[in-house]
């Protein structure tokens, strides 16, 4: 890969960048990158979903392991708390007392982030060649997955901020930023699943369709053909007689 760097002069003056050709042309025939320009519409939509799932189950991921939820400011010292454990001065523990209400938002993050990475997986799913479900396919469970995973999400930081800003001294901070904009990608993952799946279904109807247009057609071709072979035997009929 070395002759990328180098080019070989023209005997006219000109320039030549054959090594530099050679090497953009080597990177494009790679096969990922072959293989993502080979694709049509609908699957570089669907393929959006896929990456946008993947950045909201890492930002929600996170969301839950940071600790950096809520900030008191307790005897001249900043007190950071998240749903697991609380810290202060470098050194972190368990909470001795958990509320109620960091349970339900426990139960409600975790089963958005279980949502968001099943969304990644049937996504992923839906280049795959592997059979359906019996009652969904894999890019509408995909998107429902990813709504799922957006709703809950989002009651559980509602949940949080509501709650925990009732109490004095009490500062949100930067680990609720990262699940908002969570919430914000996943949602935009679920509509760029949707639009892809609604998309392949009007290119199936349209194909139906048209191939239903055109066995009328051919049926129609094949019944004139007939009734004009009819009067053509009858008359091949009447000369023999004759």
């Amino acid at each position: 890969m070395g002759g990328c760097q180098s080019s070989t002069p023209n005997p006219s003056g000109t320039i030549q960048c054959q090594p530099v050709a050679r090497c953009c042309s080597a990177i494009y025939h790679s096969p990922p990158i072959w293989w993502f320009f080979s694709l049509d519409e609908i699957e570089r939509c669907r393929l959006a979903g896929i990456l946008l799932s993947c950045i909201a189950t890492t930002l929600v991921t996170i969301t839950i392991a940071t600790e950096f939820w809520v900030k008191r400011f307790v005897r001249g010292i900043f007190v950071f708390r998240g749903l697991w454990i609380d810290c202060q001065m470098g050194s972190c523990a368990r909470p001795e007392k958990v509320h109620l209400y960091v349970v339900g938002s426990m139960l409600l993050m975790l089963i958005s982030v279980t949502a968001c990475y099943g969304s990644v997986i049937s996504g992923t799913l839906c280049f795959t060649p592997l059979p359906r479900l019996k009652a969904i396919s894999w890019p509408w469970l995909a998107t429902s997955l990813c709504f799922v995973s957006g709703l809950t999400g989002a009651m559980s930081l509602f949940n949080f901020m509501r709650n925990a800003t009732r109490e004095s001294g009490s500062y949100l901070s930067w680990s609720l930023a990262a699940g908002w904009l969570a919430v914000i990608v996943v949602f935009v993952a679920a509509i760029c699943y949707f639009w892809a799946s609604r998309w392949e279904k009007e290119l199936l109807s349209e194909n139906m369709c048209t191939s239903r247009t055109l066995l009328t057609l051919a049926e129609e071709c094949r019944l004139m053909e007939s009734e004009d072979s009819i009067p053509r035997h009858r008359s091949g009929i009447s000369d023999t007689s004759v």
